[in-house]
């Protein structure tokens, strides 16, 4: 939990934009808690792609979700997301590796 402020409620920190820890900062948030997100990349959204030395987009995350993920199209749907906005199709990605970050 980070320092207190004039805001009562409780300010924690979820470290990781990933899958795992947008879930915790929204059932954070639900509990009354004010939350940072605080992750490696300036966008953890994915609405900037990381690209390798070699211009090729990098997913250094989940690869993918199929029909077996229902928890996941569930969260899309309670949030109102548009799921075509959401993700993507299929694309020739690369696999990450720190050295072709650089």
């Amino acid at each position: 939990v980070l320092a207190s402020s004039p805001d009562a409620r409780p300010h924690v920190a979820v470290v990781g934009g990933g899958w795992g820890g947008w879930g915790a900062a929204k059932a954070l948030c639900e509990q009354g808690c004010r939350v940072t997100l605080l992750d490696a990349l300036p966008d953890p959204t994915g609405a900037t792609p990381l690209r390798s030395a070699s211009g090729k987009p990098v997913e250094n995350g989940v690869r993918g979700f199929w029909k077996d993920y229902p928890n996941i199209n569930a969260l899309v749907d309670e949030l109102g997301l548009d799921a075509s906005e959401v993700f993507t199709p299929f694309t020739n990605s690369s696999f990450y590796s720190p050295i072709l970050t650089r």
